[in-house]
């Protein structure tokens, strides 16, 4: 090979270790340090005060269960008492709404199926006379007194439903 070829080699190599400097890799950027500088935190404080406030654990059986000493445990138990309070208290109510989420889910589901049944029956008691009208001038006024008496048991249905349950939640007066 040329030497031109090894300079134009090791120009070029020059350049990348000088991008190399200037921009660190995510990988090698310096770890998160305590709050008061030092050495990089082993555990998220946050997480290791809100276990211990949410178990009533002791601070032995903290350090054991982070693998930090004990004076650390009464370090962060200090200095992050309110913001693992806080968060302990924000996951708790996301917990919360979605466990009521589910229940407003499986009542609205509960709403739709008794409602349905009502009415399938109410359906079925007419289906004589529907019958008995087919292929007569009389249809339509079978048809029209049916769906008067749907939409009455529909009426006292809902009524019903709201003295024993309370109103649905997801539906807008009760309607679907």
């Amino acid at each position: 090979m040329s030497d031109a070829y090894d300079d134009e080699m090791a120009a070029e190599q020059a350049i990348f270790d000088q991008i190399a400097r200037a921009e660190p890799l995510e990988e090698e950027q310096p770890q998160k340090l305590h709050s008061k500088g030092g050495r990089p935190s082993k555990v998220d404080p946050v997480k290791l005060v809100a276990w211990r406030q949410g178990r009533k654990a002791s601070i032995a059986a903290t350090a054991k269960h982070w693998n930090v000493s004990e004076a650390t445990v009464k370090r962060l138990s200090r200095e992050y008492a309110e913001a693992a309070e806080a968060e302990r208290q924000r996951f708790q109510m996301e917990r919360l709404d979605k466990e009521l989420g589910a229940h407003e889910y499986d009542l609205r589901m509960m709403y739709v199926r008794q409602r349905s049944e009502h009415l399938s029956w109410v359906s079925f008691r007419w289906f004589g006379a529907e019958e008995a009208a087919g292929g007569t001038p009389k249809k339509d006024a079978v048809m029209v007194a049916k769906q008067a008496a749907l939409d009455e048991a529909d009426r006292q249905f809902r009524e019903e439903w709201e003295l024993r349950m309370g109103p649905v939640p997801g539906f807008s007066d009760s309607r679907d």
